[in-house]
């Protein structure tokens, strides 16, 4: 799977409990194991792992941006079979993604909702309001400011 390697790479932090660096992003302790196998260590206690672990995309085979083309085209109506001519992405893999997918965003929804004790309707507020600033950023290349239009509560 192809992906923005140095991206990914800069997010990276260790989670092992007992390493001085633990849960610190952006230190310099994330070194390049593969960039092939888009697999990276940290430097203090030699733990590795994959770039995409805890993703959506952790043990996919695909590129990412075919997935997001796939996942685009299903949430927008296109048919299975129109997406597995166009793509080359049969339906059985085309399933497996939008299992993965909802499986994904449900634990993402139940953690927003338990942790920081947020209510569904509250939850959905939230991802509008993030898919309007990411647009609107998108738009006109300029620093993000609050909204007025969209409120958290």
């Amino acid at each position: 799977m192809k992906i923005d390697f140095d991206k990914y790479r800069a997010l990276q932090y260790c989670e092992n409990g007992n390493c001085k660096y633990y849960n610190q992003i952006g230190i310099g302790n994330i070194c390049i194991l593969s960039r092939k196998n888009n697999q990276v260590y940290c430097n203090g206690c030699k733990k590795r792992w994959v770039l995409t672990k805890g993703t959506f995309f952790y043990d996919l085979r695909h590129d990412i941006s075919l997935i997001i083309s796939v996942l685009k085209d299903l949430s927008e109506g296109k048919g299975q079979r129109a997406i597995q001519r166009t793509h080359g992405v049969s339906l059985i893999t085309q399933r497996e993604w939008v299992v993965k997918v909802a499986e994904h965003v449900t634990l993402i929804s139940d953690y927003l909702e338990q942790n920081m004790h947020l209510e569904r309707v509250q939850i959905d507020e939230f991802c509008g309001a993030a898919r309007a600033v990411i647009y609107f950023k998108k738009k006109s290349n300029l620093p993000c400011k609050k909204s007025r239009k969209h409120r958290l509560i």
